[in-house]
């Protein structure tokens, strides 16, 4: 109750910037080994925990067949799937990755241009307005269009942003983060709109830029501007 008063009667930022405040407190602590167990404590904020989820979901769901009911408990299932995505993630090396998950958010059109509010994922996770325009650089839109009783009018086709050719094409030229002296390769980084997408920034190479997720973040919370020049094949940032 209290975040969703602040994201709608608090100062004009604030819920975003208490969002944002969280990210210091991620830790993933060292394993303590325990018969032969290792345990870790992992601690994320509310963006965090829904991508993870989100990708969670799917792997961990029982795996039953007509010969063997799946006995393993919540928490191995889901243990196991965590295994699997790193495996997943070692094994694809410097290729491009898989598909994302699909991370599904509700927010008023209206917020997400001005950058009021915040938005809702579906387990009911409030997420600030920066965080949802970050996350829709290069994850998967599905635009949906709501009745006047909240009812489901039409939903969009996904439209997934910067992938193939546009994607290679933004790695051979940033060959990595494009932030001065960020030594992030082109593997670890995101595609970022110059120009947002809901602004009318279109999704194309001089409108592009890689940037590693860290300072993907800063770039958000702090507004920074960039220009790519064609002749010269580079991105400029105005820091």
């Amino acid at each position: 109750m209290r975040d969703q008063l602040i994201a709608a009667h608090g100062h004009e930022g604030e819920f975003q910037r208490r969002q944002d405040q969280l990210k210091a407190a991620v830790s993933l602590s060292q394993p303590f080994d325990d018969d032969g167990i290792a345990e870790y404590r992992l601690r994320l904020d509310p963006e965090g925990k829904e991508v993870l989820e989100a990708i969670l979901g799917p792997l961990s769901a029982p795996r039953p067949t007509p010969d063997c009911a799946d006995l393993r408990s919540c928490d191995q299932r889901r243990g196991e799937a965590l295994v699997q995505i790193y495996r997943r993630a070692a094994a694809a090396g410097t290729c491009a990755p898989a598909p994302k998950a699909a991370l599904w958010v509700t927010v008023n059109l209206a917020d997400l241009q001005t950058g009021a509010g915040a938005g809702t994922t579906l387990g009911g996770q409030l997420l600030g307005i920066e965080t949802i325009r970050r996350i829709a650089c290069d994850a998967m839109i599905i635009p949906a269009v709501m009745g006047t009783g909240a009812e489901i009018l039409d939903v969009g086709r996904a439209k997934r942003l910067f992938t193939g050719g546009l994607l290679a094409a933004l790695r051979l030229r940033d060959k990595g983060c494009t932030i001065p002296d960020c030594t992030a390769p082109a593997a670890w980084a995101n595609a970022h709109h110059l120009i947002h997408w809901v602004h009318g920034g279109p999704t194309s190479l001089l409108n592009g830029a890689l940037i590693c997720p860290r300072h993907h973040t800063i770039a958000h919370q702090r507004g920074w501007t960039a220009t790519a020049t064609a002749t010269a094949a580079e991105v400029t940032w105005h820091l």
